[in-house]
């Protein structure tokens, strides 16, 4: 799989054995194991927090807030929606790409493998406490590593989540 990645392009994959969520990142010239990312039950729960701030700050009777009616009304509630959620986006990004942040430096492109109810989570959102990842990566993300290695093996490049 490695020599079929481009040199801008960095492969996660997170599994979950027992209790602990793992990363494997893969670039062409190399290839790194994350353990312990932390408990997968402890991610199920953030990504469930995400999408309850979601759901509040979108909910169409704006009474969790929207862009009209008691939000727009009331621009420290929509404030307060915007900090909860970006806190929740954070704490994911704390579990799932900081402790690679290293091993990502340099790439433009992030090809992610999600495991469990990582398939739920919008990585190109996730909030570094300056930016959101999308700022600074192109996110794809792929079912299994199957279908990456089909595409790279055919020639297709990886599409890109447009910015």
């Amino acid at each position: 799989m490695q020599r079929w990645l481009p040199a801008d392009t960095g492969l996660i994959e997170y599994y979950v054995a027992e209790d602990e969520l793992l990363a494997i990142v893969v670039r062409r010239d190399r290839a790194s194991a994350f353990r312990a990312l932390g408990r997968s039950a402890a991610v199920a729960e953030l990504v469930d927090r995400l999408h309850f701030q979601l759901r509040r700050a979108l909910r169409p009777d704006c009474r969790g807030g929207c862009s009209t009616g008691e939000a727009a009304r009331d621009p420290r509630r929509a404030g307060r929606l915007h900090d909860d959620a970006l806190r929740a986006l954070s704490a994911l990004y704390d579990i799932l790409l900081r402790p690679l942040a290293a091993e990502l430096a340099g790439l433009r492109r992030l090809v992610v493998v999600p495991h469990g109810a990582l398939h739920a989570v919008p990585l190109a959102a996730l909030w570094n406490g300056t930016e959101h990842v999308a700022a600074g990566y192109e996110c794809v993300m792929a079912r299994a590593r199957a279908s990456c290695f089909r595409r790279a093996t055919s020639g297709q490049r990886f599409p890109a989540v447009r910015r």
